[in-house]
């Protein structure tokens, strides 16, 4: 695999300049620019092209949220969230949602050693990324197994409660397309709840942009969008 190509977006000159060393000592990446804002970076993205993106998320103007919602859909490049926000706060969940494929916790009050901690873990998550647009995971279809004719069953008859559908890192917003193409005969049918790994909670889709505690799963840790279920 060639090495991957890299942009560089912070409000930070700093953390754009230590990020960047970070990458460039490591001898597998090339970063092929930075940007101070989002509006900057998407213009960067568009004539550089690069093969992932390191998107700080809390920046003035157009910040890392909203360049992940111009990103929405896109195969490349992937995107990497490096920010203050952590994947329990509600900006790091969201930014999971929208695409990015991971999110990195930058140490706050962040001097260059506290930068350098991330380096090892930012490197590699870098090249994974960029493996990924080189090597995509296979879908693999399994057959199952020849069973005995059954004699037909109208679903409808079937009473359903819950069906449950697990996603990992990357993939709640996966999950959304699928939610948005299932039939909803009531929005009180309908429960769009997210459990995040390790027990950090992440933010669900549909409804109201809100959070609310999620009192049918009565889990401290499980939120949901629609105040109709608190």
């Amino acid at each position: 695999m060639t090495r991957p190509r890299v942009l560089v977006i912070d409000d930070s000159p700093f953390a754009r300049s230590v990020l960047t060393r970070l990458m460039r000592a490591s001898g597998v990446i090339d970063v092929v620019g930075a940007a101070g804002d989002g509006g900057d970076g998407l213009e960067r993205i568009t004539r550089l092209d690069p093969d992932v993106v390191t998107l700080d998320l809390t920046m003035p103007g157009v910040n890392g949220l909203e360049v992940l919602r111009v990103l929405a859909g896109r195969r490349r490049p992937r995107v990497i969230a490096v920010s203050i926000s952590t994947i329990d706060t509600e900006i790091g969940a969201e930014a999971l949602s929208l695409g990015a494929i991971d999110l990195i916790s930058k140490p706050a009050g962040g001097g260059a050693d506290r930068l350098r901690e991330i380096g090892k873990e930012l490197v590699a998550k870098i090249l994974a990324a960029a493996e990924s647009l080189v090597n995509p995971s296979p879908v693999v279809v399994v057959a199952p197994p020849a069973l005995a004719a059954a004699p037909a069953v109208s679903l409808r008859a079937v009473p359903v409660k819950l069906i449950l559908i697990g996603t990992s890192t990357g993939g709640p917003q996966a999950l959304t397309r699928l939610l948005a193409e299932l039939p909803r005969p009531s929005a009180r049918r309908s429960r769009s709840c997210f459990i995040s790994p390790r027990g950090t909670r992440r933010r669900s889709h549909g409804g109201s942009t809100t959070r609310h505690r999620c009192t049918w799963w009565r889990h401290p840790m499980v939120w949901c969008s629609s105040p109709g279920w608190r």
